[in-house]
């Protein structure tokens, strides 16, 4: 469990599998994921979050944690894309972040965010911190920019959305910066 100053990341399990994917499928949750020409199915879903996600078996590779505040879940976010150097010292991890439509607009998706930005630059040692969302993703990027990340470049049409090709927002936060780890 990863506390932060308005809500709790606890781990998630198999059983949150289709709370979360109620969220995935949500247009006001989560227009950005895997587009919305039809609803992401379990399977899809579970064959693109791999189990260590909802089960903690692999944290060097990622792990996935609901996000509560009053006792109820309102999100989750996750870290994964895990690299390490060549005496496996974490290096670099990307994160991906949802909350549930009802619960926007709360503070719910910062605090979430600078918890486990904590956890993964104080906790786990990890140097940098990469964060990917599309250009129309204004209340992504208004966060990233918001919590210290800054914008790198530009994947241009790198998703297809919708059906056209869009931009992706590359993002990145190193341990030292401020937003980033507070013992550096």
């Amino acid at each position: 469990m990863i506390e932060g100053d308005t809500v709790i990341l606890r781990p998630m399990t198999p059983g949150d599998v289709d709370m979360f994917l109620d969220w995935v499928n949500d247009l006001a949750a989560s227009p950005f994921w895997y587009g919305k020409d039809r609803p992401l199915t379990r399977e899809e879903l579970l064959g693109d979050w791999e189990s260590y996600y909802f089960d903690g078996s692999a944290p060097e590779k990622g792990r996935g944690f609901i996000i509560e505040a009053e006792s109820q879940p309102v999100g989750m976010v996750a870290y994964a894309d895990v690299s390490y150097d060549i005496d496996r010292r974490p290096v670099r991890a990307e994160i991906d972040i949802v909350i549930g439509g009802s619960h926007q607009g709360r503070g719910y998706g910062v605090g979430a965010m600078r918890a486990l930005i904590s956890y993964l630059f104080d906790g786990r040692g990890f140097h940098r911190i990469d964060v990917h969302t599309y250009e129309h993703n204004t209340r992504m990027r208004h966060l990233l920019e918001k919590l210290g990340f800054t914008m790198e470049g530009v994947s241009r049409q790198a998703a297809w959305v919708d059906g056209e090709f869009v931009d992706e927002m590359n993002y990145g936060l190193l341990s030292g910066e401020p937003g980033g780890s507070k013992r550096r």
